[in-house]
Protein backbone atom coordinates (compact mmCIF):
# COMPACT_ATOMS: atom_id res chain seq x y z
CA UNK A 1 0.00 0.00 0.00
CA UNK A 2 1.23 3.41 -0.89
CA UNK A 3 1.84 5.50 2.21
CA UNK A 4 0.35 8.94 1.82
CA UNK A 5 0.08 11.82 4.21
CA UNK A 6 -3.59 11.14 4.90
CA UNK A 7 -2.96 7.45 5.52
CA UNK A 8 -0.16 8.26 7.94
CA UNK A 9 -2.39 10.69 9.84
CA UNK A 10 -5.12 8.02 10.16
CA UNK A 11 -2.55 5.48 11.32
CA UNK A 12 -1.22 7.90 13.92
CA UNK A 13 -4.70 8.58 15.36
CA UNK A 14 -5.63 4.90 15.46
CA UNK A 15 -2.64 3.88 17.48
CA UNK A 16 -2.56 7.10 19.54
CA UNK A 17 1.12 7.79 19.09
CA UNK A 18 2.47 10.52 21.37
CA UNK A 19 4.85 13.01 19.93
CA UNK A 20 7.73 13.80 22.27
CA UNK A 21 9.55 17.05 22.19
CA UNK A 22 13.24 16.82 22.67
CA UNK A 23 14.06 19.16 25.52
CA UNK A 24 17.64 19.90 26.39
CA UNK A 25 18.03 19.37 30.10
CA UNK A 26 20.29 21.79 31.88
CA UNK A 27 22.37 20.34 34.64
CA UNK A 28 21.32 21.93 37.93
CA UNK A 29 24.20 23.27 39.98
CA UNK A 30 24.13 22.75 43.72
CA UNK A 31 23.59 25.94 45.76
CA UNK A 32 26.79 27.78 46.61
CA UNK A 33 27.70 27.33 50.23
CA UNK A 34 28.94 30.54 51.84
CA UNK A 35 32.35 30.20 53.41
CA UNK A 36 32.11 30.74 57.15
CA UNK A 37 34.38 33.22 58.90
CA UNK A 38 36.53 31.55 61.52
CA UNK A 39 37.64 33.47 64.60
CA UNK A 40 41.41 33.86 64.65
CA UNK A 41 43.27 34.60 67.88
CA UNK A 42 46.92 35.55 67.46
CA UNK A 43 49.60 36.62 69.94
CA UNK A 44 51.88 39.30 68.50
CA UNK A 45 55.48 38.18 68.07
CA UNK A 46 58.68 40.21 67.76
CA UNK A 47 58.95 42.11 64.43
CA UNK A 48 55.25 41.54 63.66
CA UNK A 49 53.41 44.38 61.94
CA UNK A 50 49.75 44.77 61.05
CA UNK A 51 50.70 44.16 57.43
CA UNK A 52 52.75 41.01 58.10
CA UNK A 53 50.06 39.47 60.32
CA UNK A 54 47.41 40.25 57.71
CA UNK A 55 49.50 38.62 54.98
CA UNK A 56 50.10 35.57 57.18
CA UNK A 57 46.36 34.94 57.54
CA UNK A 58 45.23 36.13 54.11
CA UNK A 59 43.20 39.16 55.18
CA UNK A 60 43.53 42.90 54.64
CA UNK A 61 45.41 44.97 57.25
CA UNK A 62 42.28 47.04 57.85
CA UNK A 63 40.43 43.89 58.97
CA UNK A 64 42.90 43.54 61.84
CA UNK A 65 42.64 47.24 62.63
CA UNK A 66 38.84 47.50 62.82
CA UNK A 67 38.60 44.41 65.03
CA UNK A 68 41.37 45.45 67.45
CA UNK A 69 41.31 48.92 68.95
CA UNK A 70 44.99 48.74 69.94
CA UNK A 71 45.96 48.24 66.28
CA UNK A 72 44.06 51.29 64.99
CA UNK A 73 47.25 53.38 64.99
CA UNK A 74 48.87 50.69 62.77
CA UNK A 75 51.23 49.65 65.57
CA UNK A 76 51.49 46.36 67.45
CA UNK A 77 53.02 45.49 70.81
CA UNK A 78 54.78 42.18 71.44
CA UNK A 79 52.59 39.93 73.56
CA UNK A 80 49.24 41.57 72.85
CA UNK A 81 46.49 39.29 71.57
CA UNK A 82 44.66 40.07 68.33
CA UNK A 83 41.23 38.70 67.43
CA UNK A 84 39.88 38.92 63.89
CA UNK A 85 37.88 36.92 61.31
CA UNK A 86 39.45 34.72 58.62
CA UNK A 87 37.47 36.67 56.00
CA UNK A 88 37.67 40.44 55.56
CA UNK A 89 34.97 42.05 57.68
CA UNK A 90 33.96 43.08 61.18
CA UNK A 91 32.79 41.25 64.29
CA UNK A 92 29.86 43.24 65.68
CA UNK A 93 27.96 42.75 68.94
CA UNK A 94 24.21 43.26 68.55
CA UNK A 95 22.74 45.92 70.81
CA UNK A 96 19.45 45.86 72.73
CA UNK A 97 16.38 46.23 70.46
CA UNK A 98 18.64 46.50 67.39
CA UNK A 99 17.32 45.02 64.14
CA UNK A 100 19.45 43.43 61.42
CA UNK A 101 18.17 45.95 58.89
CA UNK A 102 19.57 48.78 61.01
CA UNK A 103 22.95 47.07 61.36
CA UNK A 104 23.09 46.35 57.63
CA UNK A 105 22.26 49.95 56.72
CA UNK A 106 24.76 51.32 59.22
CA UNK A 107 27.69 49.35 57.81
CA UNK A 108 26.61 49.20 54.17
CA UNK A 109 26.03 45.44 53.95
CA UNK A 110 23.03 43.29 52.98
CA UNK A 111 20.67 41.70 55.49
CA UNK A 112 20.66 38.47 53.49
CA UNK A 113 24.47 38.32 53.67
CA UNK A 114 24.38 38.72 57.45
CA UNK A 115 21.99 35.78 57.61
CA UNK A 116 24.03 33.64 55.23
CA UNK A 117 27.41 34.21 56.85
CA UNK A 118 26.16 33.77 60.41
CA UNK A 119 23.62 30.95 59.91
CA UNK A 120 21.08 32.68 62.14
CA UNK A 121 17.36 32.99 62.55
CA UNK A 122 16.56 36.75 62.58
CA UNK A 123 13.55 36.11 64.83
CA UNK A 124 15.69 34.50 67.53
CA UNK A 125 18.41 37.15 67.77
CA UNK A 126 19.12 38.77 71.12
CA UNK A 127 21.35 41.51 72.48
CA UNK A 128 24.96 40.43 72.85
CA UNK A 129 24.97 38.14 69.80
CA UNK A 130 28.22 38.54 67.87
CA UNK A 131 27.68 38.88 64.13
CA UNK A 132 30.18 38.73 61.29
CA UNK A 133 29.69 41.55 58.79
CA UNK A 134 31.50 40.67 55.60
CA UNK A 135 33.28 43.38 53.65
CA UNK A 136 33.18 46.22 56.18
CA UNK A 137 36.05 48.58 55.31
CA UNK A 138 38.17 50.84 57.49
CA UNK A 139 36.62 53.88 55.81
CA UNK A 140 33.07 52.72 56.56
CA UNK A 141 34.04 51.74 60.12
CA UNK A 142 35.42 55.24 60.79
CA UNK A 143 32.33 56.85 59.27
CA UNK A 144 30.10 54.89 61.66
CA UNK A 145 32.33 55.76 64.62
CA UNK A 146 32.22 59.46 63.81
CA UNK A 147 28.42 59.38 63.63
CA UNK A 148 28.24 57.55 66.97
CA UNK A 149 30.61 60.05 68.56
CA UNK A 150 28.64 63.01 67.19
CA UNK A 151 25.37 61.53 68.46
CA UNK A 152 26.86 60.81 71.89
CA UNK A 153 28.31 64.31 72.13
CA UNK A 154 24.94 65.80 71.21
CA UNK A 155 23.32 63.82 74.05
CA UNK A 156 25.98 65.00 76.49
CA UNK A 157 25.42 68.62 75.46
CA UNK A 158 21.67 68.22 75.96
CA UNK A 159 22.26 66.81 79.45
CA UNK A 160 24.54 69.73 80.29
CA UNK A 161 21.96 72.25 79.07
CA UNK A 162 19.22 70.61 81.16
CA UNK A 163 21.51 70.51 84.20
CA UNK A 164 22.38 74.19 83.80
CA UNK A 165 18.71 75.13 83.47
CA UNK A 166 17.93 73.10 86.58
CA UNK A 167 20.64 74.88 88.58
CA UNK A 168 19.32 78.25 87.43
CA UNK A 169 15.81 77.43 88.65
CA UNK A 170 16.98 76.08 92.01
CA UNK A 171 19.37 78.97 92.54
CA UNK A 172 22.67 77.13 92.58
CA UNK A 173 24.27 73.73 92.52
CA UNK A 174 26.69 71.53 94.40
CA UNK A 175 30.15 72.84 95.21
CA UNK A 176 33.02 71.86 92.89
CA UNK A 177 35.21 68.92 94.01
CA UNK A 178 38.48 69.72 95.81
CA UNK A 179 41.68 70.21 93.78
CA UNK A 180 44.77 68.03 94.07
CA UNK A 181 46.90 71.14 94.49
CA UNK A 182 48.03 74.26 92.63
CA UNK A 183 46.16 77.42 91.75
CA UNK A 184 43.80 78.53 89.02
CA UNK A 185 46.74 78.93 86.65
CA UNK A 186 47.36 75.18 86.83
CA UNK A 187 50.38 75.38 89.11
CA UNK A 188 52.13 72.10 89.79
CA UNK A 189 51.11 70.22 92.94
CA UNK A 190 53.80 69.45 95.50
CA UNK A 191 53.84 65.78 94.41
CA UNK A 192 55.95 66.73 91.37
CA UNK A 193 59.01 66.82 93.62
CA UNK A 194 59.22 63.01 93.98
CA UNK A 195 61.01 60.40 91.85
CA UNK A 196 58.03 58.35 90.69
CA UNK A 197 55.07 59.16 88.43
CA UNK A 198 52.84 62.10 89.38
CA UNK A 199 49.29 62.96 88.42
CA UNK A 200 49.59 65.00 85.20
CA UNK A 201 46.57 67.23 85.93
CA UNK A 202 44.38 68.62 88.68
CA UNK A 203 41.34 66.39 88.31
CA UNK A 204 37.90 66.00 89.84
CA UNK A 205 37.46 62.24 89.61
CA UNK A 206 37.82 59.15 87.43
CA UNK A 207 35.13 58.41 84.85
CA UNK A 208 36.64 55.18 83.53
CA UNK A 209 39.30 53.07 85.30
CA UNK A 210 41.93 50.79 83.78
CA UNK A 211 40.79 47.35 82.55
CA UNK A 212 38.14 45.72 80.38
CA UNK A 213 35.10 47.92 79.88
CA UNK A 214 32.08 48.41 77.65
CA UNK A 215 33.16 51.18 75.29
CA UNK A 216 30.56 54.00 75.22
CA UNK A 217 31.22 54.75 71.54
CA UNK A 218 32.22 51.41 70.02
CA UNK A 219 29.47 49.56 71.91
CA UNK A 220 31.60 46.52 72.71
CA UNK A 221 33.92 45.26 75.44
CA UNK A 222 37.57 46.19 74.95
CA UNK A 223 40.61 46.77 77.14
CA UNK A 224 40.73 50.33 78.45
CA UNK A 225 44.49 50.86 78.42
CA UNK A 226 44.55 53.80 80.82
CA UNK A 227 42.42 55.93 83.13
CA UNK A 228 40.04 58.72 82.15
CA UNK A 229 40.43 61.69 84.49
CA UNK A 230 37.79 64.41 84.84
CA UNK A 231 39.87 67.38 83.70
CA UNK A 232 38.18 69.70 81.20
CA UNK A 233 40.52 72.01 79.30
CA UNK A 234 43.06 72.34 82.11
CA UNK A 235 46.88 72.61 81.99
CA UNK A 236 48.70 69.32 81.44
CA UNK A 237 52.07 68.47 82.96
CA UNK A 238 54.65 65.72 82.43
CA UNK A 239 54.09 62.88 84.90
CA UNK A 240 57.81 62.13 84.96
CA UNK A 241 61.01 63.34 83.30
CA UNK A 242 61.68 61.94 79.85
CA UNK A 243 61.94 62.54 76.10
CA UNK A 244 58.94 63.30 73.89
CA UNK A 245 58.69 60.61 71.20
CA UNK A 246 55.33 61.63 69.69
CA UNK A 247 53.33 64.85 69.66
CA UNK A 248 50.46 65.06 67.20
CA UNK A 249 47.30 63.32 66.03
CA UNK A 250 46.78 59.56 66.32
CA UNK A 251 43.69 57.56 65.37
CA UNK A 252 41.31 57.23 68.31
CA UNK A 253 43.57 59.18 70.67
CA UNK A 254 43.14 62.50 68.88
CA UNK A 255 45.89 64.94 69.89
CA UNK A 256 48.34 62.93 71.96
CA UNK A 257 51.75 63.28 73.59
CA UNK A 258 53.95 60.23 74.27
CA UNK A 259 56.95 60.56 76.60
CA UNK A 260 59.66 57.91 76.93
CA UNK A 261 61.09 57.43 80.42
CA UNK A 262 63.90 55.33 81.92
CA UNK A 263 63.69 51.55 82.35
CA UNK A 264 61.28 50.91 79.46
CA UNK A 265 58.44 53.10 80.71
CA UNK A 266 56.37 55.56 78.69
CA UNK A 267 53.38 57.78 79.42
CA UNK A 268 50.57 58.78 77.05
CA UNK A 269 48.37 61.87 77.34
CA UNK A 270 45.40 61.76 74.94
CA UNK A 271 42.36 63.74 73.69
CA UNK A 272 44.22 67.04 74.13
CA UNK A 273 43.16 70.44 72.86
CA UNK A 274 46.65 71.96 72.89
CA UNK A 275 50.13 70.43 72.51
CA UNK A 276 52.93 72.63 73.89
CA UNK A 277 55.95 70.39 73.30
CA UNK A 278 57.81 68.83 70.36
CA UNK A 279 59.26 65.44 69.44
CA UNK A 280 62.81 65.08 70.74
CA UNK A 281 62.35 67.59 73.54
CA UNK A 282 63.49 66.59 77.03
CA UNK A 283 60.89 67.47 79.66
CA UNK A 284 61.19 67.49 83.41
CA UNK A 285 58.60 66.18 85.81
CA UNK A 286 55.91 68.83 86.20
CA UNK A 287 56.76 70.74 83.00
CA UNK A 288 53.76 72.21 81.19
CA UNK A 289 53.28 70.19 77.98
CA UNK A 290 49.73 70.99 76.83
CA UNK A 291 46.07 71.27 77.72
CA UNK A 292 43.36 68.64 78.07
CA UNK A 293 40.47 68.59 75.61
CA UNK A 294 38.01 66.61 73.53
CA UNK A 295 39.91 65.49 70.41
CA UNK A 296 39.77 61.98 68.97
CA UNK A 297 37.27 59.27 69.91
CA UNK A 298 35.61 60.70 73.02
CA UNK A 299 32.22 61.50 74.50
CA UNK A 300 33.40 64.65 76.23
CA UNK A 301 36.45 66.61 77.41
CA UNK A 302 38.79 64.68 79.74
CA UNK A 303 42.32 63.29 79.95
CA UNK A 304 43.04 59.71 78.92
CA UNK A 305 46.31 58.87 80.71
CA UNK A 306 48.41 55.73 80.20
CA UNK A 307 51.54 54.22 81.70
CA UNK A 308 53.18 51.47 79.66
CA UNK A 309 56.15 49.25 80.47
CA UNK A 310 57.95 47.69 77.52
CA UNK A 311 54.85 48.42 75.45
CA UNK A 312 52.40 46.73 77.82
CA UNK A 313 49.66 48.95 79.36
CA UNK A 314 49.75 49.09 83.17
CA UNK A 315 47.22 50.37 85.69
CA UNK A 316 48.34 53.99 86.22
CA UNK A 317 46.73 54.20 89.67
CA UNK A 318 49.27 51.68 90.98
CA UNK A 319 52.15 53.94 89.92
CA UNK A 320 50.91 57.47 90.58
CA UNK A 321 52.01 59.30 93.70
Amino acid sequence: MELTTSNFTTFEKEYNFVKEEVVEKKEEKPPVQQKRAEKITYKVQKKDTVQSVAKKFGVKPETIMINNQTAMDNKLKVGEVLTFPSIDGLYYKLQKNEMLAKVAKKYGVKVVDIGDYNNINPKKLKAGTTLFLKGVTLKKYKEVEQRLIAAQQAKEEQKKEKAQKGKGKKGGGSAPPPDTGGGDDGGAPASYSGEGFAFPVRYAGITSPFGNRYHPVLKRYILHTGVDLVAKYVPLRASKAGVVTFAGNMSGYGKIIIIKHDNGYETRYAHLSVISTNVGEHVNKGDLIGKTGNSGRTTGAHLHFEIRHNGVPKNPMKYLQ
